[in-house]
């Protein structure tokens, strides 16, 4: 009587643990890094990448106006 026609088939079930399987290794080898982890320390404390410092974002020109 209750259908679910919508749900994943194993096919999408394998892909979609693949994908997350990928999540997990790239956060893992940032975690392993301690550049990155600095990096985002001061991302977070600061409010701004230094990454930026070195590599010009166009999109990002907040930082080079201190407060």
């Amino acid at each position: 009587m209750i259908a679910n026609r919508k749900r994943p088939k194993q096919a999408d079930k394998i892909q979609l643990s693949l994908i997350d399987l990928g999540d997990v290794g790239k956060f893992l080898i940032h975690m392993a890094d301690p550049t990155y982890l600095l990096r985002m320390w001061f991302k977070f404390t600061f409010g701004w990448d230094p990454k930026d410092t070195v590599i010009e974002n166009k999109n990002d020109e907040e930082h080079y106006l201190m407060n």
